[in-house]
């Protein structure tokens, strides 16, 4: 499993749009929050060049609204996709089995007030007041949601968590399939960067 793990805080915005599907293009149109926009537009530029590297067969051409990636079919295989995002980042999870991918900017919050919102059972007393395992229990909890795996049923899954030194930090959760090992390739440049696929 790669996650692609990006950041568009950089202005080719008329170059990403050229890049979309009419499809695309007029999803894009319908954004009216600036931030949301600009995280649409980046994340479909990168999965279309994923689309084209993979040379995929069958594939969405956009990712649907409020339910799971269907898979891409293409000459490599099977891939399943999860997307976040988060301020001016996002990420891309491409896997060989179904994955969820979560990613938060760690701003400041009141920790204690909104831990109880959590039915993951690794909740500690430390979530309640410690910034980064609050954030670790959010992103696990919501992988789960996202990849509908009752947190008591992991056991064929793996929980991938990194803490990006960016300021705020930037916390990354996965959970994938236990027979696959993950990396994730920070992209400086998702118009431009190589993309690396297993």
């Amino acid at each position: 499993m790669i996650i692609f793990r990006c950041d568009f805080d950089f202005r080719e915005d008329k170059i990403a749009r050229s890049l979309l599907t009419p499809g695309q293009t007029e999803r894009y149109a319908r954004l009216s929050r600036p931030i949301r926009a600009r995280q649409y537009l980046y994340s479909r530029v990168l999965y279309n060049r994923l689309i084209k590297k993979l040379r995929a067969t069958r594939y969405d051409e956009d990712f649907p609204q409020g339910s799971p990636h269907h898979p891409i079919e293409s000459e490599k295989g099977r891939f399943y996709t999860a997307l976040t995002h988060s301020d001016h980042y996002f990420a891309l999870a491409l896997s060989r089995f179904p994955v969820a991918v979560d990613m938060e900017v760690m701003i400041e919050r009141d920790f204690a007030a909104l831990a109880p919102l959590f039915s993951h059972p690794n909740v500690s007393d430390e979530a309640l007041t410690d910034r980064e395992a609050f954030y670790r229990a959010w992103c696990e909890e919501e992988c789960s949601i996202k990849l509908n795996v009752p947190s008591v049923d992991q056991k064929q899954y793996r929980t991938l968590w990194e803490n990006f030194a960016d300021n705020p930090p930037v916390a990354l959760c996965a959970l994938y399939d236990s027979r696959e090992s993950a990396r994730v390739i920070r992209l400086n440049n998702v118009l431009t960067d190589e993309l690396e696929i297993q």
